[in-house]
């Protein structure tokens, strides 16, 4: 996971392939548009263009927990995201809540589904 995390702040797709399966039918949920993404070449292509819109950003795991079941793993975090967009926003230690199951194949890790949010700000109290 921690490896996952710092292939995404390369803002090169091609770091994250490894740690993606290439089933057609793996889903992907992503924290922005759209939502749910079939397959790594559709998720590929979603991330190729939001790290377009990214000068540089570090994600850092938080909370990680990973169970493992034979050859299937279940991973929790909630990590948090440092970086500036190029059109000159600032996230500073933004928190998002990503789960992964994760499937062993020939002795190798890869992501079978992947679930990215973003939680929402809590209610104001009505006055």
């Amino acid at each position: 996971m921690v490896e996952l995390y710092q292939a995404f702040g390369s803002l090169d797709t091609r770091k994250l392939s490894p740690f993606y399966s290439k089933a057609s039918d793996v889903v992907i949920y992503n924290d922005v548009g759209p939502v749910k993404l079939r397959g790594w070449k559709e998720y590929r292509r979603s991330e190729q263009e939001i790290m377009s819109r990214v000068s540089w950003w570090v994600t850092k795991a938080k909370d990680l927990r990973v169970k493992v079941w034979g050859n299937i793993a279940l991973s929790t975090a909630t990590p948090t995201l440092t970086g500036d967009s190029k059109a000159g926003k600032h996230y500073d230690n933004v928190v998002f809540r990503h789960t992964a199951v994760w499937e062993k194949k020939r002795g190798h890790w890869q992501i079978i589904h992947d679930h990215w949010s973003i939680p929402l700000p809590s209610p104001k109290p009505k006055s």
